[in-house]
């Protein structure tokens, strides 16, 4: 799959966040992006909209940072739990399938 330096705005994002949602499925990878600070919110919010329940979405915030956060889970456990809400710092994400689910 080729780089993508950032993604669009809503609803393009959602497009792409289940285009790499389908490829990571078919090759059975991870697939891991970055966005701007700003529009980290945006892409949890689209993706807890657009992802399959049992999609792995994973967001990692502030790594090495005092206020490091990482959450690993499917996107079933990310609707079901506490809201996040994402401070407006470096963040990394991915989106895969967890083993057993590869089709």
């Amino acid at each position: 799959m080729p780089f993508t330096a950032t993604f669009p705005k809503r609803p393009e994002l959602a497009r792409d966040l289940r285009r790499l949602e389908q490829h990571a499925r078919q090759h059975g990878q991870t697939q891991l992006f970055i966005e701007t600070p700003y529009r980290s919110q945006m892409v949890l919010e689209v993706a807890l909209e657009t992802l399959q329940p049992d999609t792995a979405f994973t967001v990692a915030q502030d790594l090495t940072g005092a206020g490091e956060w990482i959450c690993s889970q499917p996107m079933r456990a990310w609707r079901s739990g506490k809201a996040v809400v994402l401070e407006k710092t470096p963040a990394v994400f991915s989106s895969g399938a967890w083993p057993g689910v590869l089709k």
